[in-house]
């Protein structure tokens, strides 16, 4: 079995269903951090470190959706690529002029290892927020 019709019968379908899972994850917490904001902006009379917190956790949130929806991009490209199409892989203006689908499915790689890194530093900064408004309260 060649490296392409590998990538395209495993690689390919698996990474987009880890992309797809991906993106519906952030955007969900995304989206629930965003409409429970009003609960604790309420309680934070005096003090920025809770809104920094917050507002930081929501850039990072929204940077790993950006990645993660450039990873998919460069995944259909890749597919392309493994293929033999000529659609998008024909200009070269993607991504620098990549010749080679190694190269689309490594910064796919690199892409989703990156999301993961910022949804998980959100993730850390939504639970200090979280504990900035408990230990305000006592």
């Amino acid at each position: 079995m060649d490296v392409k019709s590998l990538f395209m019968e495993f690689h390919y379908p698996q990474l987009k269903d880890i992309i797809f899972h991906f993106l519906t994850l952030a955007t969900g917490i995304l989206t629930f951090s965003v409409m429970f904001s009003d609960k604790l902006a309420e309680k934070w009379n005096h003090g920025n470190k809770g809104k920094i917190s917050l507002f930081s956790a929501w850039l990072f949130f929204i940077a790993s959706l950006i990645l993660a929806g450039i990873a998919l991009i460069r995944l259909v490209v890749a597919g392309e690529f493994a293929k033999g199409g000529d659609i998008l892989t024909s200009a070269s203006y993607y991504f620098g002029g990549v010749q080679h689908m190694e190269q689309h499915v490594l910064g796919v790689y690199i892409l989703m290892f990156l999301a993961g890194v910022s949804f998980v530093t959100g993730l850390a900064l939504l639970t200090v927020t979280a504990f900035i408004n408990v230990f305000r309260k006592v």
